[in-house]
């Protein structure tokens, strides 16, 4: 942890090293390995999942407020004939 060069380079070739402050009083190191890492990401990917849906449906729903197909008519109307 004093050798900056080795940044993101795993410990013991297999560990990722994490720290923390110690702002509720006791700084702690942890040893996260390759499973770990697996599960963590797959729980941020889950909990983003929700977000991103809610993105995907809002821009959606923008993109057809704009369009409008349903108020656009379909076949032009009838042409006026002449009377008389």
């Amino acid at each position: 942890m004093s050798d900056a060069s080795l940044v993101g380079t795993p410990y013991l070739g297999r560990y990722l090293v994490a720290t923390t402050s110690g702002t509720t009083g006791t700084p702690a190191v942890f040893l996260h390995d390759e499973t770990a890492m697996a599960v963590y990401n797959a729980i941020g990917y889950t909990r983003a999942m929700p977000a991103f849906w809610r993105i995907v449906t809002t821009a959606l729903a923008s993109r057809a407020r704009e369009t409008r197909p349903a108020e656009r008519p379909v076949v032009s109307p009838a042409p006026e004939v002449p009377r008389g």
